[in-house]
């Protein structure tokens, strides 16, 4: 984008994409105000049926809520996991909420120095 649209010489242009293509490409929709997107049904056509066909699928298609311990992702900590330093305690808490939660996730644990105690297997 910004070798398309240098800025700040570029910005009507940058703006124009973003108008256009990037709501109906890549559903930039939601960052809207309330403004804008009265603007953006305001526009001519091609861009008018071509925004209105995209605000269409994205109503008609609703995304499903799936529990998390469902789903096929989850969340990797990097940290000082075994530190026993202020900084490890807050990755292995954050390890036991998202545990809590069923959340999937990976902690990995990143040293933080030989003068540091790696002890805590919490």
């Amino acid at each position: 984008m910004q070798a398309a649209f240098p800025l700040p010489g570029q910005v009507a242009g940058y703006l124009g994409w973003f108008y256009t293509h990037g709501l109906e490409e890549h559903g930039y929709w939601r960052y809207l105000s309330s403004a804008e997107r009265d603007m953006v049904l305001q526009l001519s056509e091609p861009w008018h049926s071509r925004i209105q066909a995209s605000l269409a699928k994205l109503a008609a298609a609703p995304q499903p809520r799936v529990p998390f311990d469902a789903r096929a992702f989850g969340v990797n900590l990097l940290g000082y996991a075994f530190g026993q330093l202020g900084i490890g305690e807050d990755a292995r808490m954050a390890a036991r909420a998202l545990l809590a939660a069923k959340v999937p996730l990976a902690m990995l644990d990143f040293p933080p120095g030989a003068d540091i105690a790696q002890n805590d297997r919490s």
